[in-house]
């Protein structure tokens, strides 16, 4: 995971809601995960406040096979369950299967490739699935 988010070190999450969306930004800075509002970072990337944040460790990977996680809600913009779904999107996508990297590859190294409806549409469906699960 820590390997492909300092090869890919930024993407975009859409949080849904009743009324829509809304998109955060990405930056990644091994170990550590920082997501803010995109329009923010759009505007100024130094001074977009962080509205969720977590670092991976992997300190006991080599004795035991895990990694810790720790995670952090920064002001009251997100609930607890957004930003869990949003934390698990994350390590799902970057510690997952390759298929499941394909997006952010081609959102990094190809952006003109990115096709951000069809990545919304894919997005939609799992947040869908976990409102209705």
């Amino acid at each position: 995971m820590l390997e492909r988010s300092a090869e890919c070190p930024f993407f975009i999450y859409p949080i849904f809601r009743e009324s829509g969306y809304f998109t955060l930004v990405l930056q990644c800075q091994s170990p550590h995960f920082i997501l803010a509002y995109l329009e923010d970072y759009q505007k100024d990337p130094n001074n977009a406040l962080p509205l969720v944040t977590f670092s991976v460790f992997n300190d006991l990977v080599a004795t035991s096979g895990i990694s810790l996680l720790r995670g952090d809600i920064i002001g009251e913009s997100l609930t607890k369950k957004e930003a869990e779904k949003l934390i698990n999107d994350i390590v799902e996508m970057y510690g997952g299967e390759e298929d499941n990297f394909e997006f952010v590859t081609v959102f990094n190294k190809d952006p003109s490739s990115f096709d951000f409806e069809k990545y919304i549409a894919s997005q939609r469906a799992k947040w869908n699935d976990v409102a209705e699960g």
